[in-house]
């Protein structure tokens, strides 16, 4: 497995690109998850989706591992599309927080923001500058609840409401069927986010 620093020496996280012989990670990061967006998840449903990616032959998809001390942490999906210059961050789990349960702790928010990051990487790499992602929030609200530990993907992408998602009623735009990882009760927003040099 492919194994990348994050060049945080605080938070020693390493990041590695999943191979097809690291689908019992990948169960185990899909036990972690018991409801998403008001839902009860199936469980064995998320682990075969994301199993899936590693499947595929698009060179760009990926499933990003996130370790510590060699301890499998959180999970994501990162897809793109050969006739779309975008990718897409999905799929997010994360290791649930003891302390914290419901809600976000600063941990987790700090491991999301190195995860994101990882991935932003690899799109710049791939010469894509823009991504896709589905939240509960707006952009000011997750910068209030995350309290700036978000702040250097702000500094560097702008983004922007492409669909507010409401349950029962069709997509925008198709793509963001594969987007959406989990169903959901809650509206939800898409957002694009654009490199700031880039636009």
């Amino acid at each position: 497995m492919a194994t990348h620093g994050n060049g945080n020496m605080n938070n020693n996280f390493d990041f590695r690109i999943l191979k097809k012989d690291d689908h019992e990670l990948i169960t185990i990061a899909a036990n972690w998850q018991s409801t998403k967006y008001g839902y009860v998840v199936d469980k064995k449903l998320i682990a075969d989706k994301t199993i899936a990616v590693l499947d595929q032959k698009d060179y760009e998809n990926y499933v990003i591992g996130c370790f510590k001390n060699d301890e499998l942490i959180g999970i994501n999906t990162h897809l793109a599309w050969k006739s779309l210059p975008f990718w897409s961050f999905s799929g997010l789990i994360i290791k649930p927080d003891a302390v914290n349960q419901g809600i976000m702790s600063s941990k987790q928010i700090s491991i999301l923001s190195q995860m994101l990051e990882f991935n932003c990487s690899i799109g710049e790499r791939n010469s894509r500058f823009d991504w896709v992602t589905v939240t509960q929030d707006s952009t000011h609200q997750l910068k209030t609840r995350h309290h700036k530990i978000m702040d250097n993907i702000y500094q560097r992408y702008t983004g922007v409401d492409l669909n507010i998602i409401v349950p029962g009623e069709p997509l925008k735009y198709y793509y963001l069927e594969h987007v959406l990882s989990f169903p959901h009760k809650k509206p939800l927003v898409a957002k694009m986010f654009s490199l700031k040099n880039e636009l």
